[in-house]
Order: structure tokens, then sequence, then C-alpha cells
């Protein structure tokens, strides 16, 4: 452990009138907590016993991803930890992806415990993790997408990061390794840019990775179901830091994919005409309102319970808010989309419209921008 390890403060939840780590029966109303602070824990590996360690939920959650879950399925099957549940769950994809988990599941002879469902509707990412949370039993849920695969030492790097924090980390993550649709190499790294505090997220200057993310199960003890939406990993940080530290494993225990259909942002579903573009982005910030919205009820139910400073939690509400704003504006925005404009350029090139008609479109949306722009200084002023 670092050095400011002792400075961290404990977590202490009062269930049943005796005091425990956080744990199933815990919720909001039944907490107290005592002074903490946020930084980055680096983990360094350290022996432990396997008597010592508790039940882990390895979840693979999946929607549309039949092409690749198969890897995803045998890397949680491949994982080192025990004792380990491996929940593999479906948002009700139109494709083979769940009959595929299926059969991996069918055949599966190995120590893990095996947890597999299926949505009965489209639930969104956060909807759909906040049912599998509901039945998850570990200490930990360590995230994979369907997409994505885990090395085998994911979830004993995982737990071991956790132990190197005294138990306090609620958020931990790791570095990964980039590949493409087809399994080759990519450049990518994920690496902490500042310290963990809750002022840095809250004014953007770290943020989660959510293809390493790994929660402890109190960000839903506590808070309960996210909202509808498709991103996550903001929000289970934003929690995490709330409750706690984030911790860091600088190793590359992801292989995360990048293809055409990638839920954060790829490149699928919006290139091919301007007006797919701007539904795309549209939905984008409508999902970045939604979990902005989220992060303040989080914020205010949990300060009923753990108040601070006035002018801290006036400063934190200001900075929500001033998100919430910005990510209302911005889908406005989009509704004409500036940033249309290279896309149309270059896509009329490429489609051989006629110059003077991208030219005049062209026109139009510089005129929007700027008249938007201008808008948008002046929402920063009052800000």
């Amino acid at each position: 452990m670092t050095q400011n390890m002792a400075d961290i403060a404990c977590l202490v939840v009062t269930c049943k009138q005796q005091h425990r780590p956080f744990g199933s029966a815990c919720r909001l109303h039944d907490a107290k907590f005592v002074t903490s602070s946020a930084s980055w824990i680096l983990y360094e590996t350290s022996p432990m016993s396997a008597l010592d360690r508790p039940l882990l939920s390895f979840i693979v959650y999946a929607y549309q991803q039949e092409k690749f879950v198969v890897e995803a399925v045998q890397a949680a099957f491949a994982q080192t930890y025990s004792p380990l549940e491996v929940i593999l769950s479906d948002d009700a994809s139109q494709d083979g992806t769940f009959a595929v988990m299926g059969a991996l599941a069918a055949g599966y002879k190995g120590p893990h415990s095996i947890v597999l469902r299926q949505s009965t509707e489209n639930l969104g990412t956060r909807r759909h993790l906040s049912e599998v949370f509901r039945i998850a039993k570990g200490e930990l849920f360590v995230l994979a997408a369907g997409d994505d695969v885990s090395v085998p030492e994911r979830a004993t790097r995982t737990w071991e990061a956790f132990s190197a924090s005294a138990g306090r980390a609620r958020s931990i993550m790791s570095d990964f390794h980039g590949i493409d649709e087809s399994g080759k190499d990519l450049a990518g790294s994920y690496q902490p840019s500042c310290p963990a505090t809750y002022d840095n997220f809250i004014k953007d200057r770290f943020s989660a990775f959510g293809a390493t993310q790994s929660v402890h199960r109190s960000v839903w003890d506590v808070f309960g179901p996210m909202a509808f939406g498709y991103h996550e990993d903001q929000v289970l940080l934003h929690r995490a830091l709330l409750l706690g530290e984030v911790a860091y494993i600088p190793e590359k225990l992801v292989r995360r994919r990048r293809h055409g259909t990638n839920v954060s942002g790829g490149s699928g579903g919006h290139r091919g005409s301007e007006q797919a573009y701007r539904a795309f982005r549209q939905r984008a910030e409508a999902d970045s309102l939604a979990a902005n919205g989220g992060m303040l009820t989080d914020y205010l139910r949990f300060r009923v319970l753990r108040p601070e400073d006035p002018r801290a939690m006036r400063r934190h509400v200001r900075l929500i808010v001033r998100r919430i704003r910005i990510a209302e504006y911005w889908g406005r925005f989009f509704g004409s989309s500036f940033l249309a404009l290279p896309l149309l350029v270059v896509e009329g090139a490429f489609r051989g419209l006629p110059l003077r008609r991208v030219l005049r479109e062209f026109r139009t949306l510089a005129g929007q921008f700027l008249r938007r722009s201008r808008s948008m200084a002046a929402l920063l002023a009052r800000s």
C-alpha cells in the first residue's frame, strides 16, 4: 500500500445495529458515514490467501454482439479467481447473442457458478446492468462488455487491488490493450491524468473508462437502479467517488475492441448521411442529460445522510447543474449539428454532390454555428 493509505478514512455502515462493510442488506437509509477523501490507489501485487477471498461476480453484458460474444464468455470462464459467479446477460438482442451465451453456458464444466439471463425488452446499458446488479451476489462486480476480452487474471487482480486499498476502493480500473474487429492489435491505453477527487471528476478533468471498470456492490446497495441510458461508466464512478476511493491497476487486463457498432461512439450507425449523424449526436446528448440528472439525484440523496460544508455542497450542485445545462444545450445544438459541417463537405465530395449545393448547406450550418456559439458563451458566463 502507498504511504498515504493511512490518511484515507474508513467508510462505515450501520446495519442492524452492527458495524460492518457494505453488504447486500445495506441501503441508503441505513448508512452512517465518517469523513473520507478520494484519491488514486496505485495497486501493487501482493500475495493473498485463497481462504480470505469472498465471492465475486463477473458480469458479461451484451446486446447485438453475436459476432464477438464467444470470446467474451470464454474469457469469463477462464478466470483464475475463485469463488466466482459468472453472469451472462443479454439485453433482448435481436440476433443470436443469447443463443450463443446459452450454448456456451450449457457446455461449461468448470469451477465457476453460471447464471444465464435475458431482459424481456431492450433496457439500455444502465437499466440492463441495474437488473443484473439486483441478482448479483458478489462483493465486487467485474464488468465485461460482450465485445471485449478480459485476461484470465483480471478478477484476481481486481480483488487484490481492492484488498490493497483496505477495502475502501469503490471503483477499480486498469489499463487496456486495443484490438480491432478481427482481433488485431491497436494502440490504446488508459492511465490516471490527475488525482481522483470528486471535484476533478465533476469538472471533467478525469473520467471513468468503462471497458476496464469494476465496482463494489455498494454502488448498487446504497443508490439502487440507474436511470435509462447507455453509458454507465460515469454514473458508477460518480457513485464510487461519493462512497470512497478509486483504485488503478497499471496492467493491461482487458483487450478492448473497436468496431463499427461500439456503443461508446465508434463509427457505427451515424456515417452515411447528415440526418443520421444528427440523430446519433442528439441521442448521445440525451443520454448525457439523463446521466447527469441521475448524478444530481444521487448526490442530493447522499448528502441528506452525509452532509458536507454548505459552501462545498452549493459548489457541487452548481457544477452538476452546469453539466446538465450544457448537455441540454448540446442536445439542441446538434439538432442543427455544426459538427455536420466537415461531414457534409467530405461526403459531398465523395458522393458527387454539386459544389453549389455543398457550399449553400455549409453557409447555412455555419450561420447556425455562430449564433449558437454566442448562446453557448452566454450560458457559460451565467454558470
